[in-house]
């Protein structure tokens, strides 16, 4: 059964394509994007806190969120890629990917290995969440022009800085997991 959290979490799929769309058929996208990443960010908290206060957690809103971050995540750094072609962006795109699909196989070794309680998101990802959505953000309405003054630099830093913490935290989560391999 579906709940409301897991609807919201699913409102993320939605949201990312919708991008995919405007990008490809709107000839000024990014207001469009931006507001679309905004209400994917903002509903990356309200599932989880409807799900825990409303005591509607479920193994498939656990599987579905962290898939639906990377892809509103994905989807928004490819498109900026596209946008801006600078290469410090698009390293931290490609470290932000390809931490995002080895976490994903962690993910499932860990679970393989009945371990999957030591991946668990933690509060160093939810920086590295914080940071990645908010530098995404700026960047998004940067190119919206929703800002009158450039953002640029100081939004690209943020990415790169998720893209280290994100693989920082790749990285611890590999050490606690890496003494059950055999």
């Amino acid at each position: 059964m579906l709940t409301l959290p897991t609807y919201i979490t699913i409102f993320r799929f939605f949201a990312g394509l919708m991008m995919i769309m405007a990008y490809a058929f709107v000839a000024q996208p990014f207001l469009i994007i931006f507001i679309l990443f905004l209400l994917g960010a903002i509903t990356d908290w309200v599932d989880g806190f409807l799900a825990r206060k409303m005591n509607l957690q479920s193994r498939f809103g656990a599987f579905l969120d962290p898939v639906a971050d990377k892809y509103l995540v994905t989807v928004s750094l490819i498109v900026l890629n596209a946008h801006f072609q600078h290469k410090i962006l698009t390293i931290a795109t490609i470290l932000i990917i390809t931490r995002e699909i080895l976490m994903s196989s962690l993910r499932h070794l860990a679970s393989d290995l009945n371990v999957g309680h030591r991946v668990n998101v933690n509060k160093f990802g939810k920086i590295k969440t914080a940071v990645q959505l908010i530098s995404i953000g700026a960047l998004l309405a940067e190119a919206a022009t929703v800002i009158a003054f450039p953002l640029y630099t100081a939004a690209e830093i943020g990415v790169m800085i998720a893209s280290i913490l994100s693989w920082v935290s790749f990285i611890n989560y590999y050490r606690s997991i890496s003494t059950y391999f055999s």
